[in-house]
């Protein structure tokens, strides 16, 4: 509360936020996806905490950023159980924004092959049909990337255009 009254006192607003959950050593399985439990369990408590500070300071899109979402082998993690468990946690979070009352959506950041090689909800299109598949579909969408789109070789122009035709383009990197 102490952030929201100090946002209020400059000025400040927030339009986004999003927290770190890929440098920290203890995410190099991932987060959401990792095969650890307790890992995954960190991850919420961090999200939830950046949620809070967001919701403080007037954010109104919470952007995952999956970097870490993923496998670098393909015998290290099966990906059903990691798309499965990257659910669940969105569920979770979504029920916690609800819970609060929070006026908050989330934003899944699509990335191609960095800094992991091989990345869950890689595209647009891959974000798009996952947000589908959440109990929440309204309260997720995508976020864009222009760089991470060129980086895969798609058409910037292109996957935009689809996430804005599906209501779904919830915030964008240039």
């Amino acid at each position: 509360k102490k952030a929201g009254k100090i946002a209020d006192s400059v000025g400040i607003r927030a339009t986004m936020a999003t927290c770190n959950m890929f440098s920290h050593p203890v995410f190099k399985d991932g987060a959401f996806t990792s095969n650890d439990a307790r890992v995954r369990a960190f991850a919420l408590q961090k999200a939830m905490g950046a949620i809070d500070m967001g919701a403080q300071l007037g954010a109104k899109v919470f952007v995952f950023w999956g970097g870490r979402e993923g496998a670098e082998v393909d015998a290290s993690k099966d990906p059903a159980v990691g798309l499965k468990r990257y659910r669940e946690a969105v569920n979770f979070l979504c029920e916690y924004v609800l819970d609060n009352d929070y006026d908050i959506k989330f934003a899944v950041e699509p990335k191609p092959n960095e800094p992991r090689g091989d990345i869950y909800l890689a595209t647009a299109g891959s974000a798009l049909a996952f947000a589908y598949t959440c109990n929440h579909p309204d309260m997720i969408g995508v976020n864009p990337e222009i760089e991470h789109i060129r980086m895969s070789g798609l058409n910037a122009y292109h996957e935009i255009c689809q996430l804005l035709e599906a209501g779904k383009l919830f915030d964008i990197h240039l």
